[in-house]
Formats: C-alpha cells, sequence, structure tokens
C-alpha cells in the first residue's frame, strides 16, 4: 500500500488521480494546520474535499479503485 502525499496552499484546488490501494495524507503547505471545518461529497466517481478556507481536493476516479475498506 501506498501513500500519497498532497501538499495544499490556502485557497488552491488540486485534482489528483486517485491510485489502486493508496492512501491519502493531505498537509498544508508551509506546516500550517489543515482547517478543522471540511465537507467531503461524492460528485460521480470523483471523493471531493472541500475545507473551510476556500482549498479543493479532488481524487479522481476515487470510487473506481477504493474498496469498502478503503471508503
Amino acid at each position: 500500500m501506498s501513500v500519497v502525499k498532497i501538499t495544499l496552499k490556502p485557497g488552491q484546488s488540486l485534482q489528483i488521480s486517485a491510485k489502486d490501494g493508496a492512501q491519502y495524507k493531505i498537509d498544508m503547505a508551509d506546516g500550517a494546520s489543515l482547517p478543522k471545518a471540511s465537507v467531503s461529497t461524492r460528485k460521480g466517481d470523483d471523493l471531493v474535499i472541500h475545507y473551510a478556507d476556500g482549498s479543493t481536493v479532488v481524487l479522481r476516479g476515487f470510487y473506481l479503485v477504493a474498496s469498502e475498506v478503503d471508503v
């Protein structure tokens, strides 16, 4: 199992292609803390994570490669 590290800047939107069996670690740039408030939604086969500071991470195809154990 691999860990995919995602570094996010405040207000930034990122799109990442999901990988089979991967785990994701999202950190803010410069060691800042992730905003505590977030909303995760499913949009088609993608997992979309919206943070309170306006940042967004889209894991494209997440629901095509994730098993029930991963979710």
